[in-house]
């Protein structure tokens, strides 16, 4: 570095150099003050952005037509029954008493035990599951081979009884007596002759009678009348092995009956076990309440007690071990296994304890199933029914006509569409709940728009206002951008919307002042809103009509363009399916599975394509497998639920032998611009500038020109669209001027660098030229004196 003094001249040189200085950094300021202008306006351009943002998610909760569903409930009692409401058009109300609240089975120990230090089973594990009683099964054990962890019974088909029915409707009137009295029947093989008691008879005392006789003999037999007036015999067991054969009497013609050639079987009950191979039920012996059957599982055996007939559906369960066996030590096993249980060591008296066993669950067949095997009865006596499951259960009207709903829990799902109730406590007086469109929520909404827009428009004021008096710009001013993103939302906003009802936003409530800003009246929204639901919500959101009455609008992107779209077809979307040849022999189980869901159904002796098909279709719901079949001509057709290649559907005629099939997605394109199909659903790419992000579903099966689509996107839709058409990260015309203004800063700032370099380059050159021009003087300074000494001499 240059130290400058002065010493030589006497210049106060540091302070000369610091004012050239000085004046050449005003240049820098200058072009400084540019770059501070575009930081200003960057700064003022990200508060835009939030607040586009903001409008942008405000105007879609009102783009799709679903936005303009929303109900609201009331209930004259929050007391008895509480009410909550989603989405629908359904309005209504109905009234109801509560009858009964549901409630979760318990079972507790018979004995009382001593200590919870006290083994209470002899096995080293306990199976623990609930809610099988559902499914055909009063308690589930399992020896204590069986894996310890969790363990899955799924039925994969019910049992069902066997059936034998009159050939037509039963006479009004029937006169029985000694002469007409005597049925011969054969039930699971045994043989039996019963007297019907003297009497005149209308159908349904004839079967109540005919029922008298058969208890007499405690024949395994429920005589109805069905809903054709036709006598119906079926079997109280179930399984192939369940047979019911009318073999003569005297009261064939009064009964309509006929004598039987063969038996009429039941249906077997099939299950698997941790999606092992099927176990067939029913076959050998008949499947009765009370009864036994042994499931094997991997390694060991489950253990079972029915309580009716097998019942497709799944059930979970655990098999824990109990450490010690204790109380203590059962109970937290019992806890953690998380398979829908509860225990508890209740104490009764000083160290004397009863267990006792809680489904987590609530409902009618939600009770605990662990059966005695797996305890020591010596000590825990027997297991107790506690409380039963029970449904909860609502009773509507008085008279004849009245009826009961029951549902598991007290929370019931959709009584009216779109409407839960949650039952609180039994009422004797009738509770009235209703359920209407959510008119102050969305006017809610709509306000929500006016005012962000108006809070923006504000901003964008504030940004580029200049002050005459002082002369002074903002950061904004006369900025081009920002004048079209207020051109583009006022249209968005004002503008009228063909086809809607109101077309105008004016008679909705939304209009422009003459400041500019937007006024919101919200009484006259929610009349017109009354008025027509469904004009308004054209009004609002994005819509669609087609000429082809198979193709309905999914939804649409912010690039779409309102306005009227050519539409082709390639391919049309198939479900996969599978079609036999005839009908199976007797005894063959047809199988269809899509994924791990598997269903199926076992041909009975005197199915028909018919009957067969009612019991796929049976079976497929009880499983909630998404296939359905069908009779076409002389055979069965088995259709997936779902369209397009991400549905493979696989069928088994012969029970074994699998054949698969995949669906198609549908092809084609919308105004020319080609999509992807998903299913029965073209896709329009949202990168597209005037179809972006239409999607259609397509539920025909021709193909070719398939008419036209006019696509109209109503206030917030537009508003949406205004807002995306700025704000995108990557088209956005405000981020594209946000970015040039950064990149003008940029610019400048690399400047000023530049700028500071050569200032400092300079103030070092005046530096090194003063220090010259120092030393320089100092030697002059020097040589003089060294002179002045001299001619001092001399003188």
């Amino acid at each position: 570095m240059v130290a400058l003094t002065g010493l030589g001249s006497g210049l106060d040189t540091n302070a000369i150099i610091a004012q050239l200085v000085a004046i050449e950094r005003q240049r820098i300021t200058q072009v400084q003050g540019r770059a501070s202008t575009q930081t200003s306006a960057i700064t003022a351009y990200t508060a835009m952005r939030s607040k586009l943002t903001e409008l942008r998610t405000a105007s879609q909760a009102l783009a799709k037509g679903t936005d303009w569903n929303p109900l609201t409930a009331t209930s004259s009692s929050d007391s008895i029954v509480g009410v909550s409401a989603t989405s629908g058009t359904f309005t209504g109300s109905m009234s109801f008493r509560v009858t009964g609240l549901a409630a979760a089975g318990a079972v507790r120990s018979a004995n009382t035990i001593t200590g919870l230090s006290t083994r209470i089973t002899t096995g080293s594990a306990i199976f623990a599951t609930a809610g099988a009683q559902r499914y055909g099964f009063s308690s589930l054990t399992a020896d204590d081979t069986v894996t310890t962890g969790s363990h899955s019974i799924v039925v994969t088909q019910s049992s069902g009884v066997a059936v034998k029915s009159s050939a037509s409707a039963l006479a009004a009137s029937t006169v029985i007596d000694g002469t007409n009295n005597s049925l011969a029947l054969s039930v699971n093989g045994a043989s039996y002759t019963v007297t019907i008691a003297a009497g005149t008879y209308d159908r349904t005392q004839l079967a109540t009678a005919l029922q008298t006789a058969l208890d007499a003999q405690n024949i395994g037999v429920t005589a109805s009348v069905n809903s054709a007036n036709a006598l119906k015999l079926t079997t109280t067991s179930e399984g192939s092995a369940a047979t019911i054969a009318i073999t003569g009497g005297n009261a064939l013609t009064p009964l309509l009956l006929t004598t039987d050639a063969s038996n009429n079987v039941g249906v077997d009950g099939k299950l698997t076990v941790d999606g092992g191979t099927t176990q067939t039920f029913g076959n050998v012996t008949a499947i009765n309440v009370g009864g036994s059957i042994t499931i094997a599982a991997a390694v060991g055996n489950f253990s079972a007690v029915m309580s009716g007939g097998m019942r497709a559906g799944t059930i979970s369960g655990n098999q824990v071990s109990v450490g010690d066996g204790s109380l203590s030590s059962v109970v937290a096993a019992l806890n953690g296994s998380k398979s829908g249980i509860s225990a508890a060591a209740v104490q009764v008296g000083t160290n004397i304890y009863r267990l006792q066993i809680s489904a987590t669950t609530t409902g009618a067949g939600s009770d605990p199933n662990l059966g005695l095997a797996e305890f020591d009865s010596s000590v825990v006596g027997s297991l107790t029914t506690l409380a039963q499951g029970a449904d909860a259960t609502i009773t509507v009207g008085t008279g004849a006509g009245a009826y009961s709903v029951a549902n598991s829990s007290n929370t019931i799902a959709n009584l009216l569409p779109g409407l839960t109730v949650t039952l609180k406590q039994v009422s004797d007086a009738d509770v009235t709940v209703t359920v209407d469109r959510n008119a102050e929520g969305l006017a809610d909404k709509a306000q929500k728009i006016v005012d962000l827009a108006n809070a923006l428009r504000a901003d964008i004021d504030k940004a580029t206002s200049y002050d005459a008096a002082t002369r002074k710009s903002s950061a904004l001013t006369g900025d081009s951008t920002l004048r079209r993103l207020v051109s583009e939302i006022n249209t968005a906003i004002s503008s009228a919307v063909p086809g809607a009802t109101p077309a105008s936003p004016g008679l909705a409530g939304v209009s422009a002042a003459k400041d500019g800003k937007f006024t919101f009246d919200r009484a006259k929204f929610i009349t017109a809103f009354r008025a027509d639901p469904a004009g308004m919500a054209k009004l609002f959101a994005q819509s669609a009509t087609a000429t082809n009455g198979s193709v309905s609008l999914v939804a649409a992107g912010d690039r779409a363009i309102g306005g009227t779209y050519d539409l082709v077809i390639t391919t049309a979307a198939e479900q996969a399916t599978h079609t036999s040849t005839g009908l199976a022999s007797v005894g063959t189980t047809i199988r269809a599975k899509i994924g791990s869901i598997e269903g199926s159904y076992t041909v009975q002796a005197g199915d028909t394509l018919a009957t067969t098909v009612a019991g796929l279709n049976t079976a497929f719901a009880a499983i909630g497998l998404s296939a359905s079949a069908s009779v076409v001509g002389s055979d069965i057709r088995i259709a997936s639920g779902g369209y397009g290649a991400g549905t493979t559907l696989e069928v088994a005629w012969d029970g074994s032998t699998y054949v698969s099939d995949s669906g198609v997605d549908i092809a084609g394109s919308i105004g020319g611009i080609t999509g992807t199909g998903i299913g029965q659903q073209l896709l329009i790419a949202n990168t597209e500038k005037t179809v972006g992000g239409i999607s259609i579903l397509y539920s025909g099966t021709a193909t070719g020109a398939m008419g036209t689509l006019t696509y109209s996107p109503g206030i917030a839709q537009r508003t949406s669209s205004a807002v995306f058409r700025a704000n995108d990260s990557i088209s956005g015309y405000l981020t594209s001027a946000e970015a040039a203004r950064k990149s003008q800063r940029d610019m400048i700032n690399r400047q000023v660098e530049a700028m500071e370099q050569r200032l400092s380059s300079y103030e070092n050159r005046l530096k090194r030229q003063f220090a010259q021009l120092e030393t320089a003087m100092a030697d002059q300074k020097s040589k003089q004196s060294w002179l002045s000494s001299q001619i001092a001499q001399l003188g």
